[in-house]
C-alpha cells in the first residue's frame, strides 16, 4: 500500500514531515549481548532473522509500519502513513502477539541453534502521542520515520520492562487510548530525558482477559496493595498481598510481585518492607531500579553513593548490588 501511495504521489519523496498522533513500539531481544558473545557471526545472523521475522509479521498483521531494525530489536508505529483510528489498540495487540509468539519461536529453534541462545524472550515498550512523521535524513538519503517524545518514551519503556520484570510496558497515554486492554499499574517514574514523572503499566492481556471475573479480582487486589504501600499501611498491604497470592495462578505472579516490591521500596521505605516472596534475581532487578532512580537510569558512582545514603540497608560492591539486610523486627 505504501509503495502504491508513493508511486501515485512521487512528490512525497522529499525531506520533511507532518505531525500525527502515533502509537510507537520498541521491541528488544532479552539478553542478546550476553548470549551472543563468542558465537559465529553466521549463527547470530540466523538467530536474529528467525526471531525478527515473526516479530515484524505481528506488526504488519496489525496494520503497523516497521520503521527500522535495530540489531537485536525493532521500532514500529501505527497511524502513519495510513490512517488508523484504533492505533493504540492495534499496537497493544501486536505487542501481545510478539510476546506470546516466543513459545513457538523457541520450539522452532530448539536443536537448530546453540542452547545458550535459548529460550528467547522479548521486552516491549509502547507510548502514544503527537510525533513528527515523514522523511528524515540528508538530501541524498533519507528514511521514513518518526520523531518526538513518544518515540523516546517508548524506547525507555522497553528498557523498563527488564527492570520491572514484565514483557510489555505501556505509557498512560496508550492505556487511556486502549482502555479495554488488561493492564496493571506498575509505577510513576522519571525516565531519562523527561521533565515530569510518567505513569507506566504492564500490559498483560486483551479485552477477553480484562473481562474475566478472575482478572478483575486480581486487578482489585493489586490496586489495594499499591494504595496500601503508598500510604505506608503495613497491615493493609499485608492483607492485600495475601489476596494477590490467593488469586495468583502464575499468570500475573511476576507483575503483581514486582510492582508490589517496587511500590514498597519507593513509597514505604525499605526498612518498612514487606516480604513479597520474590526470587533473588527479581529482587536485584527491583533494587537496581531503586538505585538508578536516584539519578535517572544511569548507574554511576555518584548515583550509587546517593542510593547508599538513601537506602542504607542495600549493600554495594564496585557498583553491583551485593545483598539486602532485612530488619527482622520490621518483618516480624
Amino acid at each position: 500500500v505504501l509503495v502504491e501511495r508513493l508511486a501515485a504521489r512521487p512528490d512525497q519523496l522529499v525531506l520533511g514531515g507532518e505531525t500525527r498522533r502515533l502509537s510507537v513500539l520498541f521491541c528488544d531481544i532479552r539478553g542478546f549481548t550476553r548470549r551472543a558473545g563468542g558465537l559465529d557471526p553466521q549463527v547470530l545472523t540466523e538467530f536474529v532473522n528467525r526471531v525478527m521475522t515473526p516479530l515484524s509479521d505481528a506488526v504488519l498483521a496489525s496494520g503497523g509500519t516497521v520503521d527500522k531494525f535495530l540489531g537485536d530489536g525493532l521500532m514500529a508505529f501505527w497511524n502513519a502513513p495510513l490512517d488508523d483510528a484504533r492505533h493504540a489498540e492495534h499496537a497493544c495487540r501486536a505487542a501481545l502477539a510478539m510476546a506470546g509468539g516466543m513459545a513457538a519461536v523457541n520450539r522452532e529453534l530448539e536443536g537448530v541453534l546453540p542452547a545458550q541462545m535459548l529460550p528467547v524472550a522479548v521486552g516491549i515498550g509502547i507510548e502514544t502521542g503527537a510525533c513528527a512523521v515523514g522523511n528524515f535524513g540528508s538530501a541524498r538519503r533519507f528514511d521514513y520515520s518518526a520523531l518526538g517524545e513518544p518515540v523516546n518514551f517508548a524506547a525507555r519503556f522497553e528498557g523498563l520492562s527488564r527492570i520491572y520484570g514484565v514483557a510489555i510496558v505501556i505509557g498512560e497515554a496508550t492505556r487511556a487510548a486502549a482502555p479495554g486492554m488488561a493492564t496493571l499499574p506498575l509505577d510513576e517514574t522519571v525516565v531519562r530525558g523527561a521533565v515530569r514523572p510518567v505513569r507506566v503499566h504492564a500490559l498483560v492481556g486483551d479485552e477477553a482477559l480484562a473481562a474475566t471475573e478472575e482478572f478483575q479480582r486480581r486487578a482489585a487486589a493489586h490496586a489495594d496493595l499499591r494504595a496500601a504501600l503508598e500510604a505506608e499501611d503495613r497491615l493493609g498491604a499485608a492483607a492485600a498481598l495475601d489476596r494477590c497470592r490467593a488469586l495468583d495462578d502464575g499468570t500475573l505472579e511476576d507483575e503483581v510481585r514486582t510492582s508490589a516490591l517496587l511500590g514498597r521500596l519507593r513509597h514505604a521505605h525499605f526498612d518498612h518492607a514487606l516480604d513479597v516472596g520474590c526470587g533473588e534475581g527479581r529482587l536485584t532487578n527491583a533494587l537496581t531500579a531503586v538505585a538508578t532512580h536516584v539519578t535517572g537510569f544511569d548507574i554511576s558512582a555518584t548515583a550509587i553513593e546517593r542510593a547508599q545514603t538513601r537506602y542504607p540497608h542495600i549493600r554495594f560492591w564496585q557498583g553491583d548490588l551485593l545483598d539486602v539486610v532485612l530488619r527482622p523486627d520490621v518483618l516480624a
